[in-house]
């Protein structure tokens, strides 16, 4: 039994399971809203279709463990990682990641349709080929870029559901690409030097602190207007808007007392998660409640 407890353990941190419980929640505020567009769908479709886009996401996390194992071996923070650490080969560890996204991809599409299965491939294939491979290793700016792939989860559940891609799922879609840069770059400031010893140009490493913490403002206060602009929209009722209102508030302090350095860059980070979970929480109830 113990055997088995340790490869289920290693399988899922090889997934990176916090992206994935983020990637499962977006996902499945998605599908809820798009109820709103297809009375018809039932629960167990809304589930399936989280799951699915949870697998994929499981799937891209394991090749891009595999493709960054250099990487991790140089940073203090992924050194224990299970392929660096040797709990499981690369190889097997890429045969599990490519046959993981190739049978969520192909069970979206028989059970959701093209767009969705389409928008799932486009996820995994732009986080592992084109984040990963290439932005990561060469630019600094690879955290905006590579901001997309992570803000498509809303998109697959809402399109799975509905059918299509209006603008209430391009405003989730908006919520988490503006969030993810500012998100990063707390991480980048927290780990620069785990960063610069891998060799990874990340922007405090190459403009350092003083402009990535300007740039983090900026991006920060405009993530705290996004998360108003469902209530600008009228896409959703006061349940939310009051909560969005709090949590934007939340965050805009956070970031400044972070920008003047009477917040650590962890604390901001692990806000930043909390912010926007809670906002997509708040999202789905509201939606649930006006169906």
């Amino acid at each position: 039994m113990t055997a088995v407890i340790r490869k289920v353990s290693i399988l899922l941190r090889l997934g990176k399971p916090r992206i994935a419980l983020m990637v499962g929640i977006t996902a499945f505020t998605g599908a809820v809203a798009g109820i709103t567009q297809n009375h018809h769908a039932d629960t167990y479709t809304v589930l399936l279709v989280t799951l699915l886009t949870i697998f994929t996401a499981y799937g891209a996390a394991v090749i891009n463990n595999y493709l960054d194992r250099d990487i991790d071996r140089a940073m203090n923070r992924t050194k224990n990682r299970p392929i660096v650490a040797g709990e499981i080969s690369a190889p097997s560890a890429l045969r599990l990641g490519v046959f993981t996204v190739a049978l969520s991809v192909m069970l979206m599409y028989f059970i959701a349709g093209v767009l969705p299965a389409l928008l799932a491939l486009t996820a995994a294939l732009s986080y592992t080929l084109i984040y990963t491979i290439y932005l990561k290793r060469t630019t600094p700016w690879a955290s905006i870029i590579g901001a997309v792939p992570g803000a498509l989860p809303p998109l697959i559940g809402y399109s799975a559901i509905s059918g299509r891609v209006d603008m209430q799922a391009m405003v989730l879609f908006l919520i988490l690409l503006i969030w993810q840069p500012p998100h990063f770059w707390h991480l980048a400031m927290m780990l620069e030097g785990d960063y610069r010893r891998a060799g990874i140009p990340v922007l405090p490493v190459v403009y350092g602190r003083a402009f990535t913490r300007r740039l983090t403002l900026i991006f920060s206060l405009l993530m705290s207007i996004s998360l108003l602009l469902p209530c600008a929209l009228n896409m959703v009722g006061s349940g939310y808007c009051t909560g969005a209102v709090i949590l934007s508030l939340l965050w805009t302090a956070t970031s400044l007392l972070s920008h003047t350095g009477k917040v650590s860059n962890r604390l901001a980070f692990v806000m930043s998660n909390l912010v926007v979970l809670f906002t997509f929480l708040l999202f789905a109830l509201e939606t649930t409640h006006t169906l």
